[in-house]
């Protein structure tokens, strides 16, 4: 199981009127964004916090601040009109499917 209370998954077909299905995109400045969920904490990289996972690193909402936190911090690249693809900011490259 999870050791972080707060995680982020794909389970919606709607974002409208669902809170928790949206995020602020916080610009940092220097090409870079920190995804703020509805409780306010930011999407961030996680390592060992998905227990029996596959991958050792996960994302998770689990910061409170993007400051002075390279893993909560994203840039985001344009592959296509609304498809984008998020590049971690700390040692991991892609925050993707790869």
């Amino acid at each position: 199981g999870a050791t972080t209370p707060n995680t982020a998954f794909v389970h919606v077909s709607d974002w409208r009127g669902q809170p928790w299905a949206q995020w602020t995109c916080v610009n940092i400045g220097g090409g870079k964004v920190a995804l703020q969920a509805d409780s306010g904490y930011f999407l961030s990289r996680c390592n060992g916090c998905e227990r029996g996972g596959a991958d050792p690193d996960s994302a998770t909402v689990h910061m409170n601040t993007y400051q002075d936190a390279p893993w909560s911090q994203w840039t985001m690249k344009d592959w296509t009109p609304h498809t984008f693809a998020l590049l971690g900011g700390d040692t991991v490259p892609h925050r993707c499917g790869q």
